[in-house]
């Protein structure tokens, strides 16, 4: 990972006010995390079930949301990129440790919950879950990313830079089969295999990371001049 991109990409969230945006929900879920945690279980059908998704669905929450627009958030210096064009595999690689860093961050916050009943087990294999699995996911809307993201728009009520393939079949199928998946191990084998099932291929995709960031890498440049007059357009 090169410390360059990494500051650049925490500034271009930071200077972005859609891409700050993005992130008010983030701090609406961690307060229904806790809230959840202190209500018993007889209060919700399902609650350790519920409490899985919700777990990693947070943790992966920054970092889902953000890998479903990139190449579209650099399509704003997308002149600049090709005088001086980037190592992608380098920019993606930067990327994934970045919203690594973020699930960790999140996993930290919610470490407390284990004083009210969450083990430690479970808030680890959500991470794990997160940061593999899912990432590898969402990271594939990369592939169908073809319109540049105005990043000093509003985010509300603006739907510039969505395209179907990249915001919404890749993350919307990717949630039904992980959740799907996930159903029918805790239904069929019990919950503690549901979260070894989860560490395990989290940690199998975290592992291989290099590798499916190369084929991502790849899928880009055979299209970079087709993406690159797309994200001129805007």
């Amino acid at each position: 990972m090169n410390m360059q991109y990494f500051l650049f990409e925490l500034k271009l969230i930071g200077r972005s006010r859609r891409l700050k945006q993005m992130l008010l929900p983030f701090y609406f879920f961690i307060f229904q995390y806790y809230y959840f945690c202190i209500i018993p279980s007889d209060g919700i059908p399902y609650k350790s079930l519920l409490m899985i998704f919700f777990m990693y669905g947070i943790i992966s929450f920054p970092g889902a949301l953000y890998s479903q627009f990139i190449f579209s958030s650099e399509g704003n210096f997308i002149d600049k990129l090709t005088v001086a064009p980037f190592p992608v595999y380098r920019l993606l690689n930067t990327k994934y440790y970045l919203y690594c860093f973020f699930a960790l961050i999140t996993m930290v916050i919610m470490l407390p919950s284990f004083l009210l009943g969450i083990k430690l087990t479970e808030i680890l294999s959500a991470f794990l879950f997160a940061v593999g699995t899912m990432y590898f996911s969402f990271f594939q809307s990369a592939r169908y990313n073809f319109k540049s993201l105005d990043i000093k728009a509003t985010k509300y009520y603006n739907w510039q830079g969505f395209s179907f393939m990249g915001q919404w079949f890749v993350p919307i199928f990717s949630l039904f089969i992980s959740i799907g998946v996930i159903v029918l191990i805790y239904q069929m084998l019990g919950k503690n295999i549901a979260l070894l099932f989860m560490s395990i291929t989290g940690i199998a995709f975290i592992a291989t990371n290099k590798f499916w960031l190369k084929s991502i890498a790849r899928s880009f440049e055979k299209t970079r001049y087709r993406r690159l007059e797309y994200f001129r357009e805007k």
